[in-house]
């Protein structure tokens, strides 16, 4: 959050299209967060949380949303 007040929300876009390794990294992280989202979302939906809310939210976010997604899917199927 720091970063983003800091730098402005066009610093996260300059940064990964200024080279060939910062375009690299934007496409594991779209990767990585469309397949994580992808494997938890049958799982969230066992335990009663509604995918449509998070969804929006990982979309918006990626991993900053992704991570309390899965940490609240835990505790859910913990309690059960």
């Amino acid at each position: 959050m720091q970063v983003l007040l800091a730098e402005g929300l066009m610093q996260f876009w300059f940064n990964h299209v200024a080279n060939l390794a910062g375009n690299q990294v934007w496409f594991d992280l779209l990767i990585a967060v469309s397949i994580s989202f992808y494997l938890i979302v049958p799982r969230a939906r066992a335990v009663g949380m509604k995918p449509l809310p998070w969804g929006i939210a990982v979309f918006a976010t990626a991993s900053v949303a992704l991570l309390p997604m899965v940490a609240r899917l835990l505790w859910l199927e913990k309690r059960r």
